[in-house]
């Protein structure tokens, strides 16, 4: 039982939006370090720019006619941008754990209110309990005032009270 809680708990739409907004910060902050790689591209003697790799296309046909291909290969580094990118990513890193606590925190008042409905029903589970004897003993209260009217040792406002304390109950 206690696992299929849990997992409703993960499962909670705002407990998903909290989780999903420290993914999205996770993601910037992968583009951010990202950014501090050297970036290369290469272009043949034609100016046609090949890609990360090399055109496999291209390099089978060259070797099938024995030509020769000139490739520019042109490498680009940042060299320093005054540690704007470093703030950038601390930055995203706190922004990051903060957020991890507010989707703890959404947990927490999830599992809190649950608590919380847990007891209510526990103690309305007492309290039908006791209003269910309640009602029980009235009742045979109820029949011996009758009696005793009956008999003549009793007045019906006994009858009347009783009646009325099981209608509040």
């Amino acid at each position: 039982p206690s696992s299929i809680l849990i997992q409703l708990i993960q499962a909670s739409p705002t407990v998903q939006i909290e989780w999903q907004k420290a993914f999205e910060i996770d993601a910037t902050t992968a583009e951010l370090r990202a950014s501090l790689l050297p970036k290369f591209s290469a272009s043949t003697d034609g100016g046609t720019v090949i890609g990360g790799s090399s055109n496999a296309t291209t390099s089978r046909s060259l070797r099938s006619t024995g030509e020769y291909l000139d490739l520019l290969v042109t490498g680009r580094q940042l060299a320093f941008d005054f540690g704007a990118t470093s703030e950038s990513i601390t930055a995203q890193m706190h922004a990051r754990s903060a957020q991890v606590l507010r989707a703890y925190e959404a947990q927490q008042t999830l599992i809190s209110r649950i608590i919380e409905l847990t007891a209510d029903y526990q103690a309305l589970l007492s309290q039908t309990s006791a209003s269910q004897i309640l009602q029980t003993e009235l009742g045979k209260l109820r029949e011996i005032a009758e009696r005793r009217f009956r008999a003549g040792t009793a007045s019906i406002s006994d009858i009347r009270s009783i009646q009325i304390k099981q209608l509040e109950v």
